[in-house]
């Protein structure tokens, strides 16, 4: 994970308004610097290659051969770089395509700007956030793909303090969450979750919690009265705590 002092976004987005608007909103923050908004794929790719931002927002449906392809490409060629993608509708094989992708979220593009700007927030913190209304489909969809014994050597590969840290995450714990059920510092919850992801090969925690719920090796029960209480108005505290899902 880096540590940035402002990071910097580029915004690729057809609708200038939308991109005028997030914008605006995001340079108000003292942490954030959009440095360009693009409106085309091809601009917004070279503003990428020119620039060098920590944290791209595309708009998934700008780019016709799918959201999979685009952001596997710019994460291949700029491997230091955050995506966070918007789409316009609540599409469970876009979301998919992106967190295969690994891209640091994927969220309805008439999210809240206080969530989006949590989004690129949490992508330079190693997070993953996938919308509420689709995190229960793009589970059950990864789950099912690709389930092999070799998951369940992989799982049993793992060290008994990292089998109670990835028990914690297929709960839906968040890292703070974890720590305290733990009884853990944050920064050790955040090694463990490296190691996790490196032993299982994978790029993200939800992939490591899909593998884990695949295998169903060694899960245990957790004490849900550990997982903070949601904000007022805001979705249950279960899928609060699924947004914490990409370790760093």
């Amino acid at each position: 994970m880096r540590i940035v002092d402002v990071i910097t976004v580029v915004i690729v987005d057809a609708e200038r308004a939308f991109s005028q608007a997030l914008a605006y909103r995001l340079n108000a923050e003292p942490l954030f610097n959009v440095i360009e908004t693009a409106g085309t794929p091809a601009a917004g790719e070279e503003a990428v290659a020119r620039l060098h931002p920590n944290v791209a927002v595309l708009d998934a449906s700008l780019w016709p051969e799918g959201v999979l392809t685009a952001a596997n490409r710019l994460c291949t060629s700029h491997p230091g770089l955050r995506l966070v993608v918007l789409s316009s509708v609540a599409d469970t094989q876009s979301a998919c395509d992106a967190v295969r992708a690994r891209a640091s979220a994927f969220l309805a593009k008439d999210s809240s700007v206080d969530e989006l700007i949590a989004a690129i927030r949490g992508a330079m913190h190693g997070e993953t956030r996938v919308d509420p209304c689709l995190l229960t489909r793009v589970l059950r969809e990864l789950r099912y793909e690709g389930a092999s014994s070799a998951d369940g050597d992989r799982v049993h590969g793992l060290t008994p303090r990292e089998r109670d840290v990835l028990d914690c995450m297929t709960a839906g714990l968040d890292r703070a969450a974890i720590a305290r059920e733990l009884v853990l510092s944050i920064n050790t919850v955040r090694t463990h979750t490296r190691r996790i992801l490196a032993k299982l090969g994978t790029h993200s925690s939800l992939e490591a919690v899909s593998v884990a719920r695949r295998t169903r090796v060694g899960l245990r029960p957790i004490d849900h009265k550990m997982t903070p209480d949601p904000a007022p108005g805001g979705p249950p505290s279960a899928l609060v705590s699924w947004r914490y899902l990409r370790g760093s």
